[in-house]
């Protein structure tokens, strides 16, 4: 008995391979402060983690008066950083997240002076639309999820072909 319930184990390994990142997305929640849309930003010079795409930051008032010039439209991303370790999919995705503004960062100097952004401190994320968890596991559960959706198959085809034969001998066999 217990052999047949490890038969079940590639099916609960897909499964959660399929699972979404993230069930609960709340579009609402933009418009409280410190929630944010963003996106990852790729560009070949020094530039902020990611740029906002919708949601009010707040940047205190003390930050405020020492940089006058800070930018409210990109940031700096500490605590739980949606991006670490780097997904190229999941950098392409639109990410709900929440934190606070804890200082500022230099991005880039030159002579007309430095561009300053606000260091965002995640304190939770969740992705926008359907990111499967098997993109996030690394190597190591991608080679088994692969191992158990093809073992999933062969279960499956097993399964059918035996259920087959039984209703064929039921047909076969007279009354």
């Amino acid at each position: 008995m217990k052999f047949k319930l490890l038969l079940f184990l590639p099916f609960i390994i897909c499964g959660y391979g399929f699972l979404p990142v993230s069930f609960r997305f709340d579009k609402t929640a933009i418009n409280n402060p410190n929630t944010l849309l963003i996106r990852h930003q790729e560009c070949g010079c020094p530039c902020p983690s990611a740029y906002i795409k919708q949601g009010q930051i707040i940047i205190p008032q003390d930050i405020q008066n020492k940089y006058s010039n800070i930018d409210k439209k990109e940031i700096n991303i500490i605590g739980r950083d949606p991006f670490e370790p780097y997904d190229p999919e999941l950098a392409m995705k639109d990410i709900m997240v929440s934190g606070k503004v804890i200082g500022v960062d230099t991005v880039l100097c030159d002579q007309s002076g430095c561009e300053v952004v606000p260091v965002f401190k995640v304190g939770k994320w969740s992705v926008a639309d359907y990111y499967p968890r098997l993109w996030t596991h690394g190597r190591m559960f991608l080679i088994t999820f692969f191992v158990s959706v093809l073992l999933s198959a062969v279960i499956a085809l097993i399964f059918v072909v035996t259920t087959i034969r039984k209703v064929v001998r039921r047909k076969v066999q007279p009354s």
